[in-house]
């Protein structure tokens, strides 16, 4: 009997317990509200409010993109609520002008995300094509065209590309800015800027006792910055650029007397560019030949260690009895190997070794460098040294060189058991003019010196 009503109680306790949960699961349902959104909806909610702000009305935004690789672009992009984007780019004077269209489209990934779908100004400058934009082959410039969306604030938003990880910020534009760039000011800093260097040879600006040293590559759109002072050169700094309004913008802040220049600033009453220090102005001016001292800044261990010929042509009008020397390499090298030299680079390859490295193919049908059975053969002399002359001994054949020894004798001839000094020459050829070229005279011989680009 006990036992009976101890079951009793606890069926009843079991009773009022299932009594209690379907009370509070149907009585309560229909009174619970939750605290947050579902995360979809509030995924829905952050892609509207993007969406708004992008697309509203009359409303420009800058992107100011670095590559992977390096290099800056400057895009001024206008969203549109049907899913379309339209976008101005500092990549070339006509993507500076003519607009390129494409879609776009916002969505949920692990962050909102901003995709641009279509071929556009973004594609141009990460095409795997090197005709395109002179990108590696296969590779481009690593620029993102999908990037997730951090944060809006102070009219900018925070861009982090989904697959080359570049960093960068949508920022809002004036609209008097905006029309400048529609009206072509991004064209016209681009003609300034190819008329100072179409102009210039080696230009410098000059600060106090310091020169500072600029060469530009307009392909890779890079500046190198050498500071130069009482014949010594400082750190060197290669800065890739773009293309803004008056300005000339560095892709990192330029480093020079304790200073940073965020870029050349262009003064329209003069027509001429500058770094801006504090309220002076420090223009840039033009020089016929490189200023420093070549036996500071060429050989080894120093700001180049090597001079390079570029394909068998010798393209850069230089006046040299080495150039019937190289002739006859290159006629020998043909006519007994069927073989083109690809380049040839003279290198300090140590404090007591001189390397005369060539690499050579097989010729297409136009008598062109190719892929094709590509080798390189070397040629390593010993050093003595005497002052700012250096003399070689009948060096060393590598086992490539050995086997084309009877074609690269007129090389290795000219370089065994002669003595040279070093120096800077200048090319006539426009495509080089800017160029620094390098060169080892033979001593007492000032008309005999083999040459190349300063690397």
């Amino acid at each position: 009997m006990i036992i009976s009503n101890q079951i009793f109680i606890n069926m009843k306790l079991h009773y009022q317990l299932y009594t209690l949960i379907i009370c509070l699961f149907f009585s309560c349902k229909e009174e619970f509200i939750p605290m947050l959104d579902s995360p979809d909806k509030r995924t829905v909610d952050t892609l509207a409010k993007y969406q708004n702000i992008l697309a509203e009305e009359n409303t420009y935004w800058k992107l100011s993109l670095k590559t992977g690789t390096g290099e800056l672009y400057n895009f001024i992009i206008k969203f549109d609520d049907n899913k379309r984007v339209k976008m101005l780019a500092d990549i070339n004077e006509k993507s500076a002008m003519e607009f390129a269209e494409s879609s776009y489209h916002l969505e949920a990934l692990l962050r909102p995300t901003l995709n641009f779908d279509t071929y556009n100004y973004l594609h141009v400058i990460n095409d795997p094509n090197p005709d395109i934009n002179g990108g590696a082959s296969g590779v481009g410039s690593k620029a993102d065209f999908s990037f997730s969306l951090l944060g809006y604030q102070n009219d900018s938003i925070s861009l982090y590309g989904n697959f080359n990880k570049n960093t960068a910020h949508l920022v809002k534009m004036e609209s008097s800015t905006a029309q400048q760039i529609l009206n072509g000011a991004w064209l016209e800093t681009m003609g300034n800027f190819k008329t100072f260097y179409t102009n210039s040879n080696f230009p410098y600006i000059q600060a106090d006792d310091t020169q500072l040293l600029l060469t530009v590559d307009t392909n890779l759109r890079l500046i190198t910055f050498i500071p130069f002072e009482n014949q010594t050169a400082g750190i060197t700094q290669n800065l890739h650029y773009a293309y803004d309004i008056d300005m000339i913008e560095f892709s990192s802040p330029l480093n020079f007397r304790n200073k940073t220049y965020n870029g050349l600033l262009f003064d329209r009453d003069v027509q001429e560019f500058y770094l801006l220090d504090g309220g002076n102005k420090l223009y840039l001016q033009n020089q016929s030949t490189f200023p420093v001292n070549v036996n500071t800044f060429l050989g080894y261990g120093m700001n180049y260690t090597y001079i390079q010929i570029n394909n068998y042509r010798l393209p850069y009008n230089i006046s040299s009895d080495f150039n019937n020397v190289w002739q006859k390499a290159v006629t020998a090298l043909k006519t007994n190997d069927n073989r083109v030299i690809n380049y040839a680079s003279f290198r300090f390859l140590s404090e007591t070794e001189f390397q005369v490295i060539v690499n050579y193919s097989t010729p297409n049908f136009f008598g062109d460098p190719t892929s094709q059975n590509n080798f390189s053969g070397d040629c390593v002399f010993n050093i003595t040294y005497n002052g700012n002359q250096f003399t070689l001994d009948e060096g060393e054949m590598s086992g490539n060189w050995e086997g084309r020894q009877n074609s690269l004798k007129p090389l290795r001839d000219y370089f065994a058991n002669s003595t040279f000094i070093k120096k800077w020459v200048t090319s006539t050829e426009p495509d080089y003019s800017k160029t620094i070229m390098g060169a080892y005279q033979k001593i007492n011989a000032v008309n005999d010196f083999v040459y190349g680009i300063a690397k």
